[in-house]
């Protein structure tokens, strides 16, 4: 007689891929020439070191990764090369006065181990929108975290739809 595998297993080991399956890798030359033009206009000093393409909310987008001054930052385009989002990873020690207050008091005792600094792209003006902050709690574990540019409010991020 088979071993009998619960749905529930099946759906949990489907659902990993079914998300990685919709980033596909690609190489830096097949990037689309306005992608990379907008890139390199807006981060000269950087180097271009992966790309990505994957579909967000029904619309194609790349993603290409670069280093900055030794920092890491993915930025987000249209095939046109409309720039969307900067995702920029930043030391703890420049995460701004009012952020870590907050994370202190939601959270104490917890390590850091990424922040981002999450700026949004419209009609070509950039707006800081949050802090992304990686956390493992005192107690253990790992948190993602959310904080406003202010520090005004933390949230705690969830995988969920």
């Amino acid at each position: 007689m088979r071993p009998r595998i619960p749905l529930v297993c099946l759906v949990a080991l489907a659902v990993p891929a079914a998300v990685a399956a919709r980033e596909e890798k690609v190489r830096l030359d097949r990037v689309p020439q306005p992608v990379m033009d907008a890139v390199k206009a807006r981060f000269p000093s950087a180097r271009a070191t992966e790309a990505a393409k994957e579909e967000e909310k029904g619309q194609l987008v790349y993603e290409v990764g670069l280093e900055e001054a030794g920092r890491h930052v993915d930025v987000t385009l249209s095939p046109t090369g409309e720039m969307l989002l900067i995702v920029r990873t930043i030391p703890k020690g420049e995460l701004p006065g009012a952020a870590p207050e907050p994370l202190s008091r939601a959270y104490p005792g917890a390590g850091y181990r990424t922040v981002e600094e999450i700026v949004e792209v419209q009609a070509g003006h950039e707006r800081l929108a949050s802090y992304e902050v990686l956390l493992v709690p005192a107690g253990g574990g790992k948190r993602e975290v959310k904080v406003s540019p202010g520090g005004a409010s933390v949230t705690e991020e969830t995988d969920g739809p």
